[in-house]
């Protein structure tokens, strides 16, 4: 199954510093996102090492091929963040969400934990990969069938339970998904999915021609909408 993927990220219109990270590996078909947690420091470090650490350890498995060994890859991130978090901080440590795809045959592997996110396009639908490890997604996972969500602080839906670097108690997401030619991925970071509604998500997926026509329109749109926070997104097309 061929591939076609690209990725880019952007400041955005209001931050000082670029946070988010991305990877984009053809050879192991391996691609992830990373965005740094406001209010640690050292966020580009902890997404940037974040990124470094999951192609490492696929590198020196010959990819990933199962959850199992996903799980495994993001548990090595962890610890390697973490450490370097004790480091540089002792305080505070350092933080980052991951969300991570790997292509094996004709299914993807999705490795996530965070408030990043991952969608597959289709023609006759589409669908999130990932579930938010927010505040705010913990209270409507609870709430009873039709049952409204409440009126809850904002930062409810930015404030996380889960992520990279600051918990020993490490449990990621891993699932698998079947892929079919056609089919288009995008992982990106909250300065998208902040500014851009999935149903948009959908239709420019459907209109773009290629990978970087979806990622550049993704930043462009999310920075004319305000770009308040770095805008990150890879996709992958399955042809």
């Amino acid at each position: 199954m061929a591939l076609i993927a690209f990725g880019n990220s952007d400041i955005g219109l209001h931050r000082e510093q670029n946070e988010d990270s991305f990877l984009v590996d053809n050879d192991l078909q391996l691609f992830a996102v990373a965005d740094g947690i406001g209010g640690l420091p050292y966020g580009d470090k902890a997404s940037g090492m974040a990124m470094e650490c999951l192609q490492l350890w696929a590198k020196e498995n010959q990819g990933i091929d199962s959850e199992d060994e996903f799980k495994a890859a993001l548990e090595f991130v962890n610890e390697t963040v973490t450490e370097e978090g004790v480091a540089l901080t002792p305080d505070t440590g350092i933080g980052t969400t991951i969300s991570a795809l790997a292509v094996k045959g004709a299914k993807v592997l999705v490795g996530h934990i965070g408030d990043s996110s991952g969608f597959l396009f289709r023609k006759n639908g589409a669908g999130k990969l990932t579930t938010d490890h927010t505040i705010a997604q913990e209270i409507f996972n609870k709430l009873e069938p039709g049952e409204e969500m409440p009126n809850i602080p904002e930062y409810y839906h930015h404030s996380l339970t889960r992520c990279v670097g600051q918990q020993a108690d490490f449990h990621p997401d891993v699932h698998a998904f079947d892929l079919y030619k056609g089919d288009q991925l995008l992982i990106c970071t909250d300065g998208i999915t902040d500014l851009i509604q999935p149903d948009e998500m959908y239709q420019m997926a459907l209109e773009a021609e290629k990978p970087d026509d979806f990622v550049g329109n993704l930043i462009r749109i999310a920075n004319k909408r305000g770009g308040h926070d770095n805008s990150t997104a890879v996709a992958v097309f399955v042809a």
